[in-house]
């Protein structure tokens, strides 16, 4: 319940899911279907277990959204975007250590790790290359017939490998 506390705290930051549109990860496009993907999604940053990752987005197709704060520490979990990050600040959440924001969350990702990172790549030989996760999506299913359906996260062959859901 503390997980479901956390994230209803977020929620009013999701946005309406997009699914890529494109045959490949360089030639396509961003595309709102509610009719395929009905959720509302929120990407988290930060709390790798490399402590010197903050995102895995990589240099070419990162915004300002992906850009570190000066003085954030790569241990905190924050939302990926810089406009809801100065928001939550606003409303006066960083009076609390960010390092401490979202702790159930965090501790699902800790225990997500310890499990996919710490024995599952050692007996499950396609995860045995695994090096990271990636970025953490919160999804929600607003009602109204929405729903997980189950999809091909990886069709441009990017190396993703397992995907948890919870």
């Amino acid at each position: 319940m503390r997980i479901r506390a956390d994230v209803d705290k977020l929620e009013a930051f999701y946005e309406p899911s997009e699914i890529w549109v494109g045959k490949q990860a360089a030639a396509g496009a961003q595309v709102r279907m509610p009719s395929v993907r009905g959720d509302k999604v929120l990407w988290m940053c930060g709390f790798h277990p490399d402590p010197s990752v903050w995102t895995n987005v990589d240099g070419s197709s990162r915004n300002d959204d992906y850009t570190q704060d000066t003085g954030s520490s790569e241990r905190a979990l924050e939302p990926c975007s810089r406009q809801v990050r100065e928001t939550l600040s606003s409303g006066g959440a960083s009076k609390v250590s960010k390092q401490w924001q979202h702790r159930s969350i965090r501790e699902l990702l800790a225990k997500m790790d310890r499990l996919v990172l710490g024995m599952l790549r050692s007996r499950v030989s396609r995860l045995s290359n695994l090096g990271h996760r990636s970025d953490s999506m919160l999804a929600v299913y607003p009602g109204d017939n929405t729903r997980f359906q189950k999809h091909i996260d990886n069709t441009a062959g990017d190396g993703r490998r397992l995907t948890c859901l919870c």
